[in-house]
Order: C-alpha cells, then sequence, then structure tokens
C-alpha cells in the first residue's frame, strides 16, 4: 500500500513533467515562456525573498484535486507554472486570477487564440518586478 505522501510526490513529480512538455506547446498558442536563468531568478525570490527565508506568501497551492505544491498565497498558483510564463492567452474572466494546470490544459487542448486576450503572467506583489525589468527586452521585443 501506498503512502498517500508517496502518491502526492508521485502525482506532483508527474504534473511538473507533464507542465513542462506543455510549456512549448503554449508558445506554440502565442504564450511566451520564461528563460532558464530567469525562471530561477524568480524562484530564487519566492525561496530567499527574506534575508534567505522564503517569502512570507510561500505556501501550499492545489492546483488539482488533493495535489498540493509549493505556490504563492497571495494569487494561489504553483510556483512551477507562475515563474516559468511571461504572457498567456487567457479568457476575460479569467484575468488576474490564478494561472491553474486545468487552464494550461485546456489552453493546450484549445490550440487557438480566438476570443481570448494576452495576460502578463507576474508576481502580483510585484516582488519580481527587479528582475523582470532586466529580462523584458528578450520578450516584448519578439
Amino acid at each position: 500500500m501506498f503512502e498517500k505522501q508517496e502518491v502526492t510526490q508521485q502525482l506532483c513529480d508527474m504534473l511538473t513533467k507533464w507542465i513542462l512538455n506543455t510549456l512549448g506547446v503554449l508558445t506554440q498558442i502565442g504564450s511566451t515562456i520564461v528563460e532558464t536563468e530567469h525562471q530561477k531568478e524568480r524562484q530564487n525570490v519566492c525561496y530567499t525573498r527574506n534575508n534567505g527565508n522564503p517569502c512570507e506568501h510561500l505556501t501550499e497551492v492545489s492546483p488539482l484535486p488533493g495535489l498540493n505544491v509549493d505556490g504563492c498565497g497571495v494569487c494561489k498558483c504553483p510556483i512551477l507554472t507562475l515563474s516559468a510564463i511571461w504572457d498567456k492567452y487567457r479568457e476575460e474572466n479569467k484575468i488576474g486570477e490564478p494561472l491553474t494546470a486545468i487552464e494550461i490544459y485546456q489552453s493546450v487542448k484549445r490550440k487557438n487564440t480566438d476570443g481570448l486576450i494576452k495576460d502578463r503572467i507576474t508576481c502580483k506583489k510585484k516582488f519580481w518586478q527587479e528582475i523582470d525589468e532586466n529580462y523584458k527586452n528578450n520578450y516584448e521585443l519578439k
């Protein structure tokens, strides 16, 4: 019999692999994925922002029922997806809302941007503002 924590970790690992594979598909439908170094710098803020301690908003979030991963307590997004995406086409009613695994899955299935609006994906508390400023020309000139 599997322990609940072991099953949760397996699900988390599977979700992580799926998201990483999906990021390439998202670029095909107009999303912009950040560079690896940029993503690492964003994540570093989440994990070491307070003098080497995690951000006060770092918590567990549940992108899928029964699955808890590191995420932002403000927007409820998993750190893995939040830190990886610069912008994404979304339905108008989703603008500013947490970016969930289910929404990413629906985007991949949809395969077009008809009726969608491009939303900038970033830290709602602006903790990534300086980092994003250093990288913005890499994305906005494309």
